[in-house]
């Protein structure tokens, strides 16, 4: 059963929801300190020496990355190096030289 009372403060479908109106005026959102920085020559020095060292930063961690990888390659060729011993040591063992090294 619906009460009187929702059905005179039913909303239509029809109708769009209410929305706040809220303006405010003579207020302007704070400047970003990137908005100012190219006006001027210390502005636009300080962009190109933060480029500068940003791009000098991502160098250097690819270089690190780079040296990590070629670590992990080395140890590879390493361990097969020291296999490739081994084994060339048992196939001298089962053929009877002695002095091979």
């Amino acid at each position: 059963m619906i009460s009187h009372e929702y059905r005179r403060n039913k909303i239509s479908l029809d109708e769009p929801p209410l929305q706040p109106r809220l303006q405010i005026f003579g207020v302007r959102p704070p400047a970003k300190a990137e908005d100012h920085q190219d006006k001027t020559k210390m502005g636009k020095f300080s962009n190109e020496l933060r480029k500068a060292h940003m791009d000098n930063v991502r160098l250097e961690m690819s270089q690190q990355q780079l040296k990590s990888d070629i670590k992990a390659v080395q140890e590879d060729i390493n361990l097969y190096l020291n296999y490739l011993d081994d084994k060339m040591d048992l196939l001298a063992g089962a053929l009877g030289i002695q002095e091979f090294k």
